[in-house]
């Protein structure tokens, strides 16, 4: 959710700004990012925040060291998934990135755009109404597939921080060979991508009246 939201941020301000210094920073952080494999920018933030700034633990989900109760435990597993939620949400966000930053850049290249610009419609007001709307499917449907691959957690990321979650439990069952856990995980993988697809097409349709006249006809 947080790589989908800076991610369309960053794309459609980019968009705005084709060619200007936000827009190669931004195109350049975004390149640098979908480059690096998630384990290495998962050690890189753990050292610099955990080891040198000691802002936040660098392992596990809570401090066995000083056990926590009722809202203070939930805190201390927030407090713990910091680092590993940011590592995941730099790696997801350049997808994001790049697909509204593209989309928006067609947009800006259509006939409607410059009918509205003819007319005097400002720049705020064809963003807002028109090419954002425009530009929010594509991520839409990659956020769902996202979303239902994350049921099953992030393997790599998990090992990195010792985050004892469902893509580690895959990872041990593999080793193991224990076949039916193995089976019931990818039995929500499935299962999630499957509700969230039908999710995502009520959402087009919502957002996209097209697709739904579309369908009519058909």
């Amino acid at each position: 959710i947080i790589a989908f939201g800076l991610g369309v941020y960053m794309g459609l301000y980019a968009a705005r700004r084709y060619r200007s210094t936000v827009d190669t920073l931004f195109s350049l952080t975004a390149f640098t990012l979908n480059s690096m494999p998630s384990f290495l920018l998962g050690i890189v933030l753990m050292l610099v925040f955990g080891v040198h700034l000691r802002l936040f633990p660098i392992s596990g989900m809570v401090d066995v060291r000083n056990p926590k109760t009722g809202i203070m435990l939930y805190l201390d597993i927030l407090y713990h998934a910091v680092l590993p939620i940011t590592t995941l949400a730099l790696i997801l966000l350049p997808s994001y990135f790049k697909v509204v930053r593209d989309t928006a850049l067609q947009q800006l290249g259509e006939d409607y755009v410059t009918t509205f610009r003819a007319v005097g419609l400002d720049e705020w007001n064809i963003f807002r109404r028109h090419i954002f709307r425009n530009a929010i499917l594509p991520p839409i449907t990659l956020f769902a597939i996202r979303l239902g691959y994350s049921v099953a957690g992030a393997a790599i990321v998990e090992t990195v921080f010792g985050w004892p979650g469902i893509g580690r439990l895959l990872l041990d069952s593999i080793r193991e060979r224990d076949y039916p856990v193995i089976m019931g995980i990818y039995l929500m993988i499935t299962t999630s991508i499957v509700v969230l697809s039908i999710v995502t097409d009520l959402i087009y349709s919502i957002l996209d009246p097209r697709v739904k006249t579309g369908g009519a006809k058909t």
